[in-house]
């Protein structure tokens, strides 16, 4: 069993609990008063149970006539993905998406072979995803990939000995429609306000407004800010462009190219490592240095530097007797990953929202996927939703799932035109383009 398949959840009557084939019959396993410590040991113990129990995906093919279980070929399955998945950038997000898909799977069905599995069980377990409350669109999605796995397994079936007609079979199961077995659907993504975005930028930490300033200025999806680098940003046509190897559409084949104003570029500068260009700009590793070198001491004159230098302005240790030696910022690099993930970087914002509460400041919550809805609303008031289109890259607007490549020079006139419009906005408020933060 893989460590990332078996879910701590909770609370349920306040309790924390987990549930696998593998243990109590498939039904609750309860660990302890959720989100505490005995429960956390408990989860870890079971953890490292199950772990030590498992069978290993057999390296022989299964005999003729059976089938290797769920949770074998599961195995199998992710480490192909995770080959599948690796790529320059390194393991792409597309891979957790698969992980939490086949994880219910896992849990509900991980020791019947592959060949006890029929259609029906693929229904009960969708319907049991809407009684977890996961909204219609993450149900669908989950039960594509799962569906996926099963293809997979029928194409290996000389190592799975899963019967080739098994992927045909799974194809009557189809998406949840609106409303079906009062599936929930997630509410429309609306605009998050510039005055709850300015009320929000003084809680974050220095590294996180940035990301926030320059996606919204940028109009760019969470993953793209939080997967930024110095290598993929280039000068044209006076401006510059950002253009990601990975993103949404890599896929098809299609092109990203983002246009980075100049005053944006100017707030990346001190993210940017001058020796490694393929690094990422926003390290979490690199931001708990920063906040670690901002919250000692470092006399008067250093504390009216700018923030960025504050966190370079390292005061030697001392060795006299009698003095409090200070001590160098542990390397937290192993302890987090190369970049920020979207993941991250929401909880970053909601941990400063949280922040403001405590100082008396309310702050309506907000995701940052809200930020390029608040780009594509001011965008399209400004200009049109062409212009919307060719700045955030979107797919074509038509009915047709043709996607059409937008040309830089386009680009470049849109974000010309726009230069006017967000001088307008940053003097209404001045907060989003203004003094960094101070920091935690």
């Amino acid at each position: 069993m893989s460590r990332s398949l078996l879910k701590y959840r909770g609370p349920k009557n306040g309790q924390a609990y987990v549930r696998t084939v593998r243990l109590n019959g498939g039904r609750e396993v309860y660990l302890g008063k959720y989100n505490s410590p005995e429960s956390h040991r408990e989860y870890a113990a079971i953890l490292d149970r199950l772990v030590n129990e498992a069978v290993k995906p057999k390296v022989l093919p299964p005999a003729p006539g059976t089938s290797i279980s769920i949770v074998e070929a599961i195995a199998a399955f992710l480490a192909d993905s995770e080959a599948r998945y690796t790529n320059a950038t390194g393991l792409r997000r597309e891979f957790q998406n698969v992980v939490q898909s086949l994880r219910p799977l896992e849990e509900l069905y991980g020791d019947l072979p592959i060949n006890d599995f029929h259609p029906v069980d693929l229904m009960a377990l969708q319907r049991d995803l809407v009684e977890e409350g996961y909204a219609r669109r993450v149900i669908n999605k989950r039960v594509t990939i799962i569906k996926r796995f099963f293809g997979w397994c029928s194409l290996n079936n000389k190592a799975t000995g899963a019967r080739p007609t098994l992927y045909a079979e799974m194809a009557p199961v189809k998406g949840l429609r609106r409303g079906e077995y009062g599936v929930l659907d997630h509410p429309k993504i609306l605009p998050v306000p510039l005055a709850v975005v300015e009320q929000t930028l003084p809680f974050l930490s220095p590294m996180v407004a940035t990301m926030v300033r320059v996606q919204l200025v940028c109009g760019m999806r969470p993953d793209e800010v939080c997967r930024m680098r110095p290598s993929e940003i280039r000068a044209a046509g006076g401006r510059f462009i950002y253009q990601p190897e990975d993103h949404k559409n890599a896929w098809r084949g299609a092109t990203r190219l983002v246009s980075i104003p100049k005053f944006a570029i100017d707030m990346l500068r001190p993210y940017c490592s001058q020796h490694d260009f393929s690094a990422f700009c926003f390290r979490p590793a690199e931001a708990e240095r920063r906040r670690h070198l901002a919250r000692r001491p470092a006399g008067a004159a250093a504390a009216e530097l700018p923030p960025d230098q504050q966190a370079v302005s390292t005061p030697a240790p001392s060795t006299n007797a009698g003095e409090t030696r200070e001590e160098t910022p542990p390397d937290q690099s192993e302890r987090f990953g190369p970049c920020y993930t979207a993941g991250a970087y929401w909880r970053a914002i909601q941990y400063a929202i949280a922040k403001a509460g405590r100082a008396g400041v309310t702050i309506e919550p907000w995701h940052p996927n809200r930020l390029r809805h608040t780009a594509a609303t001011i965008v399209g008031k400004a200009l049109g939703q062409e212009a919307a289109q060719k700045l955030l890259g979107h797919e074509n607007m038509a009915t047709t799932d043709v996607y059409r490549e937008i040309d830089q020079a386009e680009l470049l006139d849109v974000a010309q035109a726009l230069d006017g419009q967000w001088s307008a906005i940053f003097e209404s408020h001045p907060g989003i383009i203004g003094q960094e933060p101070a920091g935690e």
